[in-house]
């Protein structure tokens, strides 16, 4: 089988979950003796913005291919109320490449970046197309269906300038893509100035400073913009429906994103099929606790809940409950409370580290987190977890009996969960030892080949339905 898989970008500029899924996948199915090339979005160029073109590259060994002049990349920062986004490009250029490939399947992984005219070459062929539901992209620009901490249902476009007011502007967006930008990213010097600890208070002031400026000019422009971008978000919204509408079956990585997807698009085709990656081996073994109540936070964002996480251990500090660290491991750009423990950005080559810091993982997300990887990675080292109900990976503790705590995402549901375990490491202890002895599927060998007999119940499915 020949596969072509689309994904928004590709290390370093694009990092996280769905990059290093995809590309897993990418070698997962290679190794099972299959075809695959991948199509990501390229540079722009100066002169003749519209003509787009693909040209052939090469990462890390493996075929790829790069779309010059795309649409831009929002990277879940946002959209403008821009047509800049609704382009639908050549449908030649793309009939052309396709004609060429001849893939027998298309995985998209995100519409970030894709013109329209992709979708049409691609029914036009005959290819059927499946979409993985990684975030709420195409659904909601800033990917996390969240207005004001509050889940959004006005998904026609009328409500986003209201939201939106933080958004990247389109020349930064397309510097993003562009080619210095990447050798920038490959460098070493600079990634340590990015990442390093010692930094962050300047990192904070500035930060600060830029926050302050911003607001100011979103006070004085709201009242005229929200108004005139109203009808160009609402172009965006039907652009992306458009797009959905050429999906043939839909790959929801947990029920919860199954739920969400057919709320907001209605009756849909698709498998439930939970993701993973090679890094989820069976890792799991009897921990050691010490006196101290070791709290992981991996994540970055209010909607990942670490606000609500540190509002949670600052009460229980003011109840006299002290004896308790929270590791969290992104650039946190503002002052916290000493028990807070600050690591790098989470790395692959630290995984064992990271997790053996800890002896519980907190993932108390305030958006409805489609699955969350990093709920299964802990649970791959034998680590519990506390979760909130708007977790997909929720699933693997429901199935699990005693693995972990779902909890509400309040501030009061989840300083109880962590005082009861405050109080009571036993608890922690039971859940460790219930990890290590349950039957656990953690095979990412076996998720490919699921994956694999998906594309096999694919046919194609025509614009007319």
């Amino acid at each position: 089988m020949k596969i072509l898989h689309y994904l928004p970008g590709l290390p370093l500029v694009m990092q996280g979950g769905m990059i290093k899924y995809a590309l897993d996948l990418v070698r997962g199915e290679s190794q099972a003796d299959h075809e695959v090339i991948m199509l990501v979005p390229g540079h722009f160029t100066h002169f003749h913005k519209d003509n787009t073109r693909i040209i052939k590259a090469n990462w890390n060994g493996k075929e790829c291919y790069r779309i010059i002049n795309s649409l831009p990349v929002s990277g879940g920062k946002g959209v403008t109320g821009n047509s800049e986004f609704t382009r639908r490009g050549n449908r030649d250029v793309y009939v052309s490449f396709l004609e060429k490939m001849q893939p027998d399947i298309i995985h998209i992984h995100s519409f970030m970046g894709m013109h329209v005219a992709f979708l049409e070459a691609a029914a036009q062929l005959g290819i059927p197309i499946v979409y993985t539901t990684h975030d709420y992209y195409g659904i909601c620009p800033k990917a996390i269906l969240l207005n004001n901490m509050e889940q959004c249902e006005e998904v026609d476009g009328s409500r986003c300038a209201f939201c939106i007011d933080k958004t990247i502007s389109i020349k930064r967006l397309k510097w993003k893509q562009s080619i210095l930008y990447e050798k920038l990213k490959n460098n070493s010097i600079i990634n340590f100035f990015e990442n390093s600890q010692i930094f962050v208070p300047i990192k904070i002031y500035i930060g600060t400073q830029l926050k302050n400026i911003r607001e100011k000019k979103v006070i004085l422009g709201n009242a005229l913009n929200n108004v005139s971008q109203d009808e160009e978000y609402k172009a965006i919204q039907k652009y992306y429906k458009e797009m959905f509408g050429y999906v043939t079956k839909f790959h929801f990585n947990s029920m919860q994103s199954e739920e969400m997807f057919s709320h907001y698009l209605g009756r849909i085709e698709g498998d439930v099929i939970p993701i993973s990656n090679i890094n989820v081996i069976d890792r799991r073994k009897k921990r050691n606790f010490g006196k101290t109540l070791k709290i992981g936070f991996i994540g970055r964002g209010a909607y990942k809940g670490f606000d609500l996480l540190k509002d949670a251990l600052d009460g229980l500090y003011k109840e006299g409950l002290r004896d308790f660290e929270c590791h969290i491991y992104f650039n946190s750009k503002e002052k916290l409370p000493s028990y807070f423990m600050k690591h790098e950005p989470y790395k692959e080559n630290l995984m064992d580290q990271l997790y053996d810091s800890m002896d519980i993982l907190v993932l108390p997300s305030i958006w409805r987190e489609t699955f969350g990887l990093v709920v299964l990675e802990a649970l791959s080292y034998g680590v519990p977890v506390i979760v909130s109900e708007n977790v997909g990976a929720k699933e693997w503790v429901e199935k699990y009996n005693n693995v972990g705590i779902i909890v509400k995402s309040t501030k009061a549901s989840l300083q109880k969960a962590l005082e009861n375990v405050y109080c009571n490491r036993d608890i922690v202890k039971r859940m460790n030892l219930e990890i290590c002895s349950c039957e656990m599927e953690l095979s990412f060998e076996k998720h490919v080949c699921k994956i694999l007999e998906m594309y096999q119940t694919v046919s194609f499915k025509s614009k007319s339905g």
